[in-house]
């Protein structure tokens, strides 16, 4: 089984979870660059780290 069919077996919760998750990672980082490397961005970047570490789990678990 790929890592896809893994995605696309998530339970919906999960899987909302683990695309917003990626939104998040991408509005700080957006954050970050914009503001060159400053405070709020690094924390933002985290928790969307954070936020897709359950979604991961279950992708790369059995």
């Amino acid at each position: 089984m790929g890592i896809i069919d893994k995605v696309k077996g998530l339970p919906t919760p999960l899987f909302i979870l683990h695309f917003a998750s990626k939104a998040v990672v991408a509005f700080g980082l957006g954050i970050v660059l914009g503001s060159r490397l400053e405070g709020l961005g690094w924390l933002i970047v985290g928790l969307g780290v954070v936020l897709s570490i359950p979604a991961v789990i279950r992708i790369f678990g059995k």
